[in-house]
């Protein structure tokens, strides 16, 4: 039934895999994509270096209900929850890019919920994109805060999206918070809840360069070098 959810992976796995790493930070990566046919191949070369490179614990969500290549799979364990947006959303999905990505990072927030409350940021990252440099960042963020960002602005109208942790614990709320926000784009309701009056919500990740091959035009042809949106 292409309006529910179907689950992947083996949950017991994916964490065993990290369980050697660190006393420092602990996170998940979850990767948004929209699985069409004619990005399948580009979504797959990029989910195969986060599975060859990293230890990381994978997590994808994928919008468009269809299959990832099972040689993926050989490589070692990940989860995924498929679902079909238009249902939802419609065609062309009601609320652009911003409404899909809010309604994927839902939908993976109820799938694996209970597997990130051992984490201490759960980090989304638009699936398009390689960042080698992101493990060992992330292990030095202080924990405790609401958000991890990436962005050239941290106050409205505009904050960076593309590379968005979340406090695992608290991932559910700072979703709803995000939703309920009187804005258009996803990058201006995140501007508006990064501060707590003065005091900032969120860590700040340094510069962090994409590779030249995983380098893919976005839906309005520019290409980011960085996840750093200008």
């Amino acid at each position: 039934n292409r309006g529910e959810s179907k689950v992947e992976g083996n949950s017991m796995k994916v964490a065993r895999h990290f369980q050697h790493i660190q006393d420092s930070t602990k996170f998940a990566l979850l990767l948004t994509t929209y699985n069409e046919p004619q990005r399948t191949e580009m979504y797959a070369y990029r989910l195969e270096w986060w599975l060859r490179q990293t230890q990381l614990p994978i997590y994808v969500v994928d919008s468009a209900n269809l299959p990832f290549p099972k040689r993926l799979e050989q490589i070692r364990n990940f989860r995924v929850v498929h679902f079909d947006q238009t249902p939802i959303l419609g065609s062309p999905p009601r609320g652009g890019s911003t409404g899909g990505e809010l309604l994927s990072m839902k939908m993976a927030f109820d799938a694996f919920k209970d597997e990130w409350a051992q984490y201490d940021y759960v980090v989304k990252l638009t699936g398009k994109y390689v960042l080698p440099d992101l493990a060992a960042n992330m292990a030095a963020m202080q924990p405790n805060k609401n958000f991890v960002v990436q962005s050239l602005n941290f106050e409205p109208p505009n904050t960076g999206t593309e590379c968005l942790g979340f406090n695992a614990k608290m991932m559910g709320d700072l979703l709803m918070k995000l939703e309920s926000q009187d804005a258009p784009t996803l990058e201006q309701k995140l501007g508006r809840i990064v501060y707590d009056g003065n005091v900032p919500r969120f860590v700040k990740l340094p510069f962090m360069p994409i590779p030249i091959e995983y380098r893919t035009p976005r839906g309005d042809t520019s290409v980011l070098t960085s996840v750093v949106q200008l």
